[in-house]
């Protein structure tokens, strides 16, 4: 599981995420309880965790009766969601460029 949290870490996730979402790939769709249990992390970390994932696409939830359960999306929206960051970045690197050469004419 290390090598996956190290490998999700350097993708830009937290060690939290990464644990977290590891967790929903080997549980499949489960409630918070097995979830927390199997992270060993704090019921809010959980929660705010799952939070932030669901945020970046990462994780959904279905309500079935009364309970949510909580699923990983599929891996591959991992590398959609590296490739739409570093869109984002080519569209400020002309910025940070004329700002470097500002810098260096004084």
């Amino acid at each position: 599981m290390s090598q996956g949290i190290d490998a999700l870490k350097n993708a830009g996730m937290t060690e939290a995420e990464a644990t977290v979402y590891i967790a929903l790939l080997e549980l499949g769709s489960t409630t918070a309880g097995p979830l927390i249990r199997k992270t060993c992390m704090h019921r809010a970390t959980v929660y705010d965790t799952l939070r932030k994932l669901m945020e970046k696409g990462f994780v959904s939830h279905v309500v079935k009766g009364k309970k949510k359960y909580f699923e990983s999306a599929d891996p591959k929206i991992i590398l959609e969601f590296l490739r739409d960051r570093e869109e984002e970045l080519k569209d400020v690197i002309p910025y940070f460029e004329t700002k470097r050469m500002l810098a260096k004419e004084r």
